[in-house]
């Protein structure tokens, strides 16, 4: 039975030696925030390959430190994240995702998809074909029709209406690779993202989320302006 005290702990795959290292207010409560989030592939991204890879009984999680003050908890996990260089831990600084580094090229890559920078032809093709995919689908056909009723729609205005309904994005992973999606729902269940964390960043509510940058494609910004 873990304490229900606070602490810094770690999550040690006992095949490769890898580990995590985190902090909390209740050692008991983490743990098992730690197996609903990697049983339902929500956890973190490095620690749920392996979890997914492995199984729950490859991994054993263990208090490394007792605390009595809430306020010592990201100071001592530092201290252990800098000690013990946990593999698991994508971020070096304790409590933030903002302490991620990322090379000049990459930063230079996120604030040009950020900014809304300019395409190649070949990106402002795979847009495209991506919107004209989307007239296909029976659903969006349905919701524009439903929208539209009464009212005589071009082609091209067909093509704006489909960018909204579909909701095409361009994300940028922290690596900075873009990647055109319609279904931003879907992408943030298979790369372990909020999809709601990933809308505020695309609304300019958020800057990041797990290091993912995420905006409208240029096709949406433009299917707004449709009356």
């Amino acid at each position: 039975m873990l304490p229900k005290s606070p602490g810094i702990y770690k999550i040690v795959n006992k095949k490769s030696g890898r580990i995590y290292v985190g902090s909390t207010r209740n050692l008991d409560e983490r743990w098992g925030t730690h197996i609903r989030k990697l049983n339902t592939n929500r956890g973190s991204p490095l620690l749920q390959t392996d979890w997914n890879e492995y199984s729950r009984e490859t991994f054993e999680f263990s208090v490394i430190e007792l605390l009595t003050e809430v306020d010592k908890l990201l100071e001592r996990e530092q201290f252990y994240i800098d000690t013990l260089s946990p593999f698991y831990n994508r971020s070096p600084t304790a409590g933030s995702p903002l302490g991620v580094k990322h090379t000049p090229e990459t930063c230079t890559k996120m604030s040009v998809v950020r900014i809304g920078g300019a395409h190649t032809e070949e990106h402002k093709l795979a847009i495209s074909r991506g919107v004209t995919s989307a007239l296909s689908s029976p659903e969006v056909r349905e919701r524009i029709s439903n929208a539209m009723k009464g009212r005589d729609v071009s082609p091209e205005t067909g093509k704006k209406l489909a960018a909204i309904f579909a909701q095409s994005f361009i994300v940028t992973n922290p690596s900075g690779e873009n990647f055109e999606i319609t279904n931003l729902s879907e992408f943030c269940r298979q790369n372990t993202l909020s999809q709601g964390h990933m809308s505020a960043v695309a609304n300019g509510r958020r800057t990041q989320h797990k290091g993912w940058l995420c905006q409208h494609s240029p096709e949406m910004n433009e299917a707004a302006d449709v009356q």
